[in-house]
């Protein structure tokens, strides 16, 4: 197609003209006209009758519509109304029944209630008629007894535990009959007029106080030679320990026994050391809490071993003739039915007249509540029942916890030897008072290290000069000049000693531990006594507790920083490298005092002089043992080397030399018997010098070793095996310094001449300078 339109469509490049005005668009659609159609008369009047047929007829029906709609609205409003009177009758049926309900319900709570208040009102009417009761068990049955001879027991029974009861004081007394007819022995119920004529008695076993643990020094006093235990729940020991130590310190005294309970063990941590202790502890945990730790002084004699108990963690301590239950209990069991059977197992075959301590946390209130679980109520008659069948009593009956007496004492002692007093402390180691035990008139020999002696050795040498010790260059006999001058040294330095005691202000607690920050834990500690006194307070509360954190944190930072001082400090220095890292990690060993071999004779002299006797024969044994020709690799040497010829002489010494020997001395060595130190002898060279070297020259000459200078303080140190075997110990000698000298100068002189004539063999290294033991030959014998 080839219109224009069409070309003008698909042709991009025609040009575009205007086209006329009066030309028509190419586009445009044009349309004819039509007339429009006239309708007749006629039919606009059927239209309009249809019309009106057809809305007549659609009104009609909308009518019937509407009356029909109109009935069944009338129905259903009947219907509604006669639901809405359902309803209403229902509602009023249901709130009745519900008030019935209500008032069933409240009835039945009324009545539980009641029920409630009348089974306690007839506990504590049980409770009340056993108040002013206690029962004595153990006591044979006699022959032909009478309520008489019952009466006559209990008075002369209390009068040995000194507190008086009188026949009128008693309103009835008996013996609880027994099933078996064959038992002799079964409690005697005494029925008192007044409750606390019965808590008298069963007090009187000890003496409790509770304070708090600075106030302890002004109101209980403890002796030097009493027996003290302390026991405290210390929630994590790993924790908790470093608080415990710091109230520790605030004592004017050391304690014989420490006891913790709920340690919060862990196999993979070390146990923290405590100077002059040994450490014991439970290797049996029933949960995370458990563990029980035991720190005894070294200077006593004990047994201890970990005793199996159900529901609970056992020590037993054999000390001083008293047998220590270290013993804790978890919470976690409500029932100590099975706790106390054990324990009742476990005490049955302990000798009767042994003293008896029970120490620790055993969640056993034994202290009587105004209101109490039945439970509660059946283990503490349980367990008290259990322990006074062995005439275990309580020690004190004072809340350690809240209102609650759950670390106690229970004890057994004999009140004719001796005397108890209990402390329950308030300290801020954990939630739990810290209780401590003490017991008089037990002979024991203890050394107080808060007893600080002091030398002045200035003054001590000024007196010594004015004894005139040039006299006893005039003395032939060398026994004799030792004695004075040891006697005149003795004398110089007792009368120029003081002793004195270092106040809690000034003793060294812990090396980290400054001025300052004992300030900071006493600022703590007052804080924490306040929130105490007022627990709802939250200002208090949030003071304490950023304070505690600061502090905690601030020991622990210094703690850290001296470790790493002293650490750096030693890294030129191996020994004391591992020492300063034992400390760190707690894992000092502790020395052994060898109690052991005082059991190896009758009494402990005989014992000792036993010892004496064999380390002090042990040379000669030995050498006796020596054969005369020996099979060894050096006997070419002895044929191709024969003794020399020449005499062997001990030259005499000078001033000087002795100086230079003196001085030589270590200043850390202890002293020996006389208990005269090196540093004193060092500072007294130029007077003592020329009075050595005479004594010296003396026994040279003599050929006379003074016997006092052969006296040594021995030491067993136990090497392995049997403990009771006294060859399985190794003995140190301690000698005094003079003999050390002398010792020097002839050992100089022996090894002279030895060096000198080419004596020793090439295989011998003993008390060789620079050279060790790795050979043991013999020495050629002088002829």
């Amino acid at each position: 197609m080839n219109s224009t339109l069409n070309r003008a469509l698909s042709d991009p490049e025609m040009s575009i003209c205007l086209s006329d005005e009066n030309e028509s668009p190419l586009n445009a659609v044009s349309e004819r006209p039509r007339k429009p159609v006239q309708a007749s008369p006629h039919q606009y009047e059927v239209f309009k009758m249809e019309m009106r047929q057809l809305i007549t007829t659609l009104v009609s029906s909308q009518r019937e519509e509407m009356r029909q709609l109109n009935l069944t609205m009338k129905e259903i409003k009947d219907t509604n109304k006669n639901i809405e009177a359902s309803l209403t009758y229902l509602t009023s049926q249901n709130e009745e029944l519900k008030q019935k309900i209500n008032t069933l319900e409240e009835r039945t709570r009324q009545d539980r209630e009641y029920i409630i208040f009348l089974e306690d009102k007839l506990d504590d009417m049980q409770l009340a008629s056993r108040k002013s009761n206690f029962e004595i068990k153990g006591v044979p049955r006699t022959e032909s007894e009478t309520k008489q001879d019952l009466l006559e027991m209990v008075v002369t029974l209390s009068e040995t535990i000194d507190c008086k009861i009188n026949k009128s004081d008693i309103k009835d007394i008996y013996r609880v009959r027994s099933k078996k007819p064959d038992q002799k022995s079964t409690p005697i119920v005494v029925e008192t007029g007044s409750v606390l004529l019965k808590t008298d008695i069963l007090k009187m076993i000890a003496h409790a106080i509770e304070c708090e643990g600075t106030d302890l020094d002004g109101r209980l006093r403890i002796n030097k030679n009493d027996f003290t235990i302390m026991s405290q729940n210390i929630v994590s020991i790993y924790k908790n320990f470093h608080d415990f130590i710091l109230t520790l310190s605030t004592l004017s005294f050391e304690t014989d026994m420490i006891t913790f309970t709920e340690c919060r063990l862990n196999q993979n941590k070390p146990l923290p050391q405590l100077n002059n202790y040994e450490v014991y502890y439970t290797t049996r945990q029933l949960n995370q809490n458990d563990g029980v730790v035991a720190y005894k002084k070294k200077t006593l004699k004990h047994k201890v071993k970990e005793v199996t108990l159900q529901q609970a963690s056992c020590l037993q301590v054999d000390v001083l003739n008293n047998t220590v239950l270290c013993i804790y209990r978890s919470p976690s069991y409500p029932n100590a039915e099975n706790f106390v059977n054990s324990l009742d197992s476990h005490l049955e075959p302990l000798p009767s007249h042994s003293s008896i301590i029970i120490a620790g946390d055993i969640n056993i209130n034994i202290r009587p509540q105004t209101t109490e679980r039945p439970q509660e109520y059946k283990n503490r008659m349980n367990y008290l029942d259990m322990l006074a069948n062995y005439g275990i009593l309580p020690g004190h009956t004072l809340p350690t916890r809240e209102q609650s007496c759950l670390d106690h004492f229970m004890l057994k002692i004999n009140k004719s030897k001796c005397k108890a007093s209990i402390a329950v402390m308030q300290t801020t180691t954990s939630d739990h008072s810290t209780t401590l035990l003490s017991i008089s008139k037990i002979k024991k020999q203890l050394k107080d290290n808060k007893i600080k002696q002091t030398v002045n050795f200035e003054n001590a040498l000024k007196y010594l000069q004015t004894k005139n010790l040039p006299e006893l260059l005039f003395c032939g006999d060398p026994l004799a000049v030792i004695n004075n001058l040891i006697d005149k040294i003795i004398e110089s330095l007792k009368l120029n000693t003081s002793v004195s005691t270092i106040p809690c202000s000034k003793r060294i607690i812990q090396p980290w531990i400054s001025a300052g920050i004992l300030r900071c834990i006493r600022n703590r500690n007052k804080l924490q006594k306040n929130l105490r006194n007022d627990p709802h307070n939250d200002i208090l509360r949030i003071t304490y507790r950023r304070y505690r954190n600061y502090c905690n944190n601030l020991i622990k930072r210094m703690k850290r920083q001296y470790d790493r001082e002293n650490i750096i400090k030693s890294l030129n220095n191996n020994k004391l490298l591992w020492k300063n890292i034992k400390n760190i990690t707690y894992s000092n060993k502790s020395r052994n005092t060898n109690t052991e071999l005082l059991n190896l004779k009758s009494s402990p002299a005989e014992s000792a002089n036993f010892i004496n006797n064999y380390f002090a024969n042990i040379g000669m044994h030995l050498a006796s043992k020596i054969q005369n020709v020996y099979e060894t690799p050096i006997s070419r040497h002895e044929d191709n080397n024969p003794v020399p010829l020449h005499s062997f002489v001990l030259l005499h010494t000078d001033i000087d030399e002795v100086k230079d020997v003196i001085l030589s001395l270590k200043s850390n060595s202890a002293p020996g018997w006389d208990n005269i130190p090196n540093d004193f002898i060092k500072m007294a060279v130029n007077d003592l010098a020329p009075i050595i070297s005479y004594l010296t020259n003396l026994c040279f000459d003599t050929g006379i070793f003074p016997a006092p200078l052969k006296h040594s303080i021995i030491t067993p140190v136990y090497k392995g095996g049997d403990r009771d075997d006294i060859s399985n110990y190794r003995p140190i000698s301690v000698l005094p310094a003079i003999s050390k000298i002398l010792e020097k100068l002839l050992n100089i002189r022996l090894l002279n001449y030895l060096n000198k004539f080419d004596i020793l063999a090439p295989a011998q290294k003993h008390s060789i300078p620079s050279l060790s033991l790795s050979l043991c030959t013999n020495l050629k014998k002088l002829e």
